[in-house]
């Protein structure tokens, strides 16, 4: 298994995508997700899409942070909004050009839709597989997450998967959601998606609302369960935290000595397997 530490580029939420970097760079931080604010702002600058995400990735690589998984921009009404479903395609492009293989996005819920669950599922698959065909001259591969109100089981995901018909659409855990809805335990979900699962989302709640906090606090998340998954099927990929959280309002300062407990969390799972 291949499990790099990483937390998502929010963690510095109050900063520009290049400053984010330089603040992961003073913590040692190899690996991050970047965040769907931070993509917002790149889709902000003028010029060719593919350029502006080299760019980045080469300030990226050259203060020694890598981006192998990128969350996608909301709303993720792509169902329901053509310009949603634009705006993915631009993103992809985005991405491409930073050569991040994996987005995660999330499911349209259709909310408002009085229609059985099952039509939309298809309706997602369907929506999808445009999507993927629009965006064929990338090579993004759309990492679905289990939400509490679409997809929230590992079957869900799989059905549309399956439907698609694309190895370009895979799978994101969010263990947070998951705890939520416990439509699946943790070791379930990550079994049942096995070689499908791309990308990961590392949070912790109490098991009513989520509050993306970090490991070993309040929440009941058995981190040692997922981990312990995940080396069953031989997850490659990253370990990556998304604690909004416990990082929100926190001063960036305070945030560097955060940092360290953070990732001593991470050194303690990953050093006290069975």
């Amino acid at each position: 298994m291949t499990a790099h530490f990483s937390i998502w580029s929010q963690f510095y939420n109050t900063k520009e995508p290049e400053e984010a970097i330089l603040e992961f760079e003073k913590d040692g931080l190899e690996y991050i997700e970047l965040s769907s604010e931070h993509i917002e702002s790149l889709l902000e600058r003028k010029g060719n899409l593919t350029e502006i995400g080299r760019d980045f990735a080469n300030f990226c690589l050259l203060h020694g942070v890598k981006i192998l998984q990128a969350h996608m921009v909301f709303p993720s009404n792509y169902v329901t909004s053509p310009e949603v479903a634009d705006s993915l395609i631009r993103q992809m492009e985005l991405l491409d050009g930073m050569g991040v293989a994996r987005g995660v996005l999330h499911g349209d819920p259709m909310t408002g839709i009085d229609i059985p669950y099952e039509e939309k599922l298809n309706r997602n698959a369907e929506a999808l597989k445009g999507i993927l065909e629009r965006g064929r001259h990338t090579k993004i591969t759309l990492c679905l997450e289990n939400l509490r109100q679409i997809f929230p089981s590992i079957e869900d995901i799989l059905y549309v998967i399956e439907q698609v018909g694309s190895d370009r659409l895979a799978v994101c855990l969010d263990t947070g959601h998951l705890n939520l809805t416990k439509k699946n335990t943790q070791r379930e979900f990550i079994l049942r998606a096995a070689g499908r699962l791309k990308a990961l989302h590392i949070a912790d709640n109490e098991g009513e609302v989520d509050q993306h906090l970090i490991p070993f606090g309040r929440g009941n998340v058995d981190f040692f369960e997922v981990a312990e998954a995940l080396r069953e099927i031989n997850y490659e990929g990253v370990f990556n935290y998304e604690i909004g959280g416990d990082s929100g309002k926190c001063p960036v300062p305070v945030k560097h000595y955060k940092y360290v407990g953070i990732k001593a969390t991470y050194d303690y799972i990953m050093g006290n397997l069975k």
